[in-house]
């Protein structure tokens, strides 16, 4: 279920940065914030005033429904989890199985790196990369 949230997590990140882009062309800048697209995305589609073609507002639009899915079922998933980890016992000991194999549990999977030595030029195993030479 962990990487099934991290994949969504994934394609809302992947989803946010293409809308921006596409907003983008039109002169429209958003922060990077999910929010802030949130909010600015229907005020975006419903001001007859801009730019936006008859084919942008639709897209905005479907784009906006298809981010609002990702975020329930986001939810959804995050949801499972916590009641999932409310009956596990080794939830609640606080042993978690994360990529790194170490056992221990990390509140972010990037916290996890630094224990195994990973980070830049190293593998997810904490084995350093040759660069190119």
């Amino acid at each position: 279920m962990h990487r099934v949230r991290r994949r969504l997590i994934g394609a809302r990140t992947a989803l946010v940065n293409q809308i921006r882009g596409l907003v983008a062309e039109y002169g429209v800048l958003v922060p990077q914030q999910v929010s802030s697209l949130r909010r600015t995305l229907p005020r975006l589609v419903e001001d007859l005033t801009n730019d936006l073609t008859p084919l942008a507002r639709t897209t905005f639009t479907a784009l906006s429904e298809e981010l609002r899915a990702v975020d329930v079922r986001g939810t959804t998933v995050d949801r499972e989890l916590k009641e999932y980890c409310a009956q596990d016992e080794r939830c609640q000991r606080g042993v978690g199985v994360e990529a790194s194999g170490v056992g221990r549990y990390f509140s972010k999977s990037h916290d996890s790196f630094g224990e195994v030595g990973a980070g830049r030029n190293t593998t997810d195993r904490g084995e350093r990369l040759l660069s190119p030479q």
